[in-house]
């Protein structure tokens, strides 16, 4: 069972997944953490399924997101905000600066995230008023204005794994010379997977379909297996199918190494 599910505001991905788990009577796992403000795409999947996350195509995530002119925030979100007077930028200057932020950008990940410095999280480090400092990333992002009713500006935001919606909109207020903050924050699509319902576990996996001419127990009882008996040779990862289940092998170097010989499809 892999699905997306609907995260709500005020609640960590990992205590929403809890809570959602003992509905559903199954041990469940997450991929692509929400923070605590923010709501919508949150993939999950049963215990037995998590191990097929890392085939899944999840490069591109989408999202709505909108900033608040004029408040501030040390996590960049709606928590602990302060206000200030700020001047009212014209739409024009908002169309320019996001123009202008198009593609690959540079950035610095706020220091309020689960990115790790020495094995800790960075928010944790950050709460306790420790010294939090990253390298510069890049992101690539493809953005566009949905709506400007200040102080609020409503924008959607398509960008690759890894990046920070928080740090794309403190690229705008600091390209418009503005304070703000990002004050709502929604996922609208997690990489291949846009609509809340459930998947597929092997129509799901991105990988190329593969062949095996002889037993396909072979495959489920784990037994050494001759290159030479599949159709597809070159290096890479691909998905055989077993009937109600299915498995996920490696080639490379001339060799076959199971990556996952029996995962359940149901």
């Amino acid at each position: 069972m892999i699905f997306l599910a609907n995260k709500t505001i005020n609640i960590s991905s990992n205590n929403f997944v809890c809570k959602l788990s003992k509905q559903l009577h199954t041990k469940l796992g997450y991929s692509g953490t929400l923070d605590p403000f923010a709501s919508g795409a949150l993939l999950c999947a049963c215990k037995k399924h998590t191990k097929l996350f890392r085939f899944l195509a999840l490069d591109t995530k989408k999202y709505q997101a909108c900033i608040w002119f004029g408040a501030s925030s040390p996590s960049l979100d709606n928590e602990n905000i302060s206000l200030s007077d700020e001047r009212r930028p014209s739409l024009d200057e908002i169309n320019n600066a996001f123009l202008t932020l198009q593609g690959q950008i540079n950035y610095i990940p706020p220091i309020f995230s689960a990115k790790k410095i020495n094995g800790i999280r960075a928010y944790k480090l950050a709460r306790e008023n420790k010294e939090v400092k990253f390298k510069e990333s890049t992101m690539f992002v493809k953005a566009k204005i949905l709506n400007y009713n200040y102080p609020f500006l409503s924008f959607e935001l398509e960008c690759s794994k890894g990046a920070y919606v928080r740090s794309y909109a403190q690229k705008i207020c600091e390209f418009l010379n503005i304070k703000g903050t990002l004050s709502a924050l929604r996922r609208l699509s997690e990489g291949a997977f846009s609509e809340f319902k459930e998947y597929d576990a092997y129509l799901s996996v991105a990988l190329k379909e593969c062949f095996y001419s002889k037993d396909k127990s072979d495959i489920l009882l784990g037994k050494k297996l001759d290159l030479n008996d599949f159709n597809v040779r070159e290096d890479g990862f691909y998905k055989i199918d077993l009937g109600d289940y299915f498995a996920i092998l490696k080639v490379q170097n001339n060799s076959i190494f199971y990556e996952l010989n029996r995962i359940e499809k149901c």
